[in-house]
């Protein structure tokens, strides 16, 4: 197996912190409800912080209300902060990045926590389905007039 060099991206994902997971049981209803359940994922960012070089995303996820039938109310918030190399990223697109890739990036972590609260409340543990990865490429000026 041929070894690999991999290089870091300008962007690193410096720490999540857990803002809120919380779940209550709803009245006894037959869990095959909620596994096709609906569920509304959000998200949100901070301003780029130009001091500390950090931009700060949100992720939140809400499985049952009260108009679908759910054995619970689930609620998981995570933040995520990134640190941006300026050098390596150009800064008008930051907005970009925390909108588009930042939640896909932390949506493992969610799924993560939603797939073990359920199963540690003793339900059928809840996986989340995977998400299509929206693309944020950006080409060098130099590359576009070489092409």
């Amino acid at each position: 197996m041929e070894k690999k060099e991999l290089t870091l991206h300008a962007i690193q994902l410096k720490e999540i912190k857990v803002v809120e997971l919380s779940i209550k049981a709803n009245e006894p209803i037959s869990e095959q409800d909620i596994q096709r359940a609906d569920f509304s994922l959000m998200a949100g960012r901070s301003e780029y912080n130009t001091n500390d070089h950090t931009i700060v995303v949100a992720v939140k996820i809400e499985v049952g209300d009260d108009s679908t039938p759910s054995p619970y109310k689930l609620k998981a918030e995570l933040l995520g902060i990134f640190c941006v190399d300026e050098a390596q990223f150009d800064i008008k697109y930051i907005n970009e990045f925390a909108e588009k890739n930042a939640p896909i990036i932390l949506y493992p972590y969610l799924r993560e926590h939603v797939y073990s609260l359920t199963m540690r409340c003793g339900f059928i543990p809840r996986i989340l389905p995977l998400l299509e990865v929206p693309t944020l490429k950006i080409t060098k000026i130099e590359d576009i007039h070489t092409e």
